[in-house]
């Protein structure tokens, strides 16, 4: 079941790929491998998952609702992504083609960084009671929102 993926570069060489298979979060680089953390998460439970990695070091930390679970090493430099395409797709894999199942069930406050995040700030996220940054009410989306909706 696909979560989010981020298409690959020349052939569809490299794409990255965060999946559930048999219950368990798999980060996925096409051609070069795969690493599959060690909880289960098919419990019919909402669940805050975060994964680190970086290029320089190929090391793969999973996290789950703030605590870090299952590691590994994936080559994520293997194929460099400055000639990637900038879209990441949530639900489905690069291609669209469902090949790892699309995802069914509720993607809430999907999150992409620029750097690593420490696991002090991944448990604080997962603490956090709202992971809005900025309060929607007033702003322009929310008042053109509620006319549409006739409120």
């Amino acid at each position: 079941m696909q979560i989010c993926c981020k298409p690959g570069g020349l052939e569809d060489k490299g794409p990255k790929t965060l999946w559930v298979r048999n219950g368990v979060l798999n980060l996925d680089t096409g051609w070069v491998g795969n690493v599959e953390d060690t909880e289960n998460i098919a419990d019919n439970k909402w669940h805050h998952i975060a994964v680190t990695g970086a290029p320089e070091d190929s090391a793969v930390q999973y996290y789950v609702d703030g605590k870090a679970t299952g590691k590994g090493v994936l080559n994520l430099a293997q194929f460099p992504e400055e000639d990637f395409e900038s879209h990441v797709f949530i639900g489905l894999d690069g291609r669209a083609d469902g090949e790892f199942g699309v995802f069914t069930g509720i993607v809430d406050e999907f999150s992409v960084y620029n750097r690593i995040l420490e696991e002090a700030e991944i448990n604080q996220n997962f603490k956090a009671e709202t992971g809005l940054a900025v309060d929607p009410n007033g702003k322009l989306a929310a008042t053109w929102g509620a006319i549409k909706a006739g409120r």
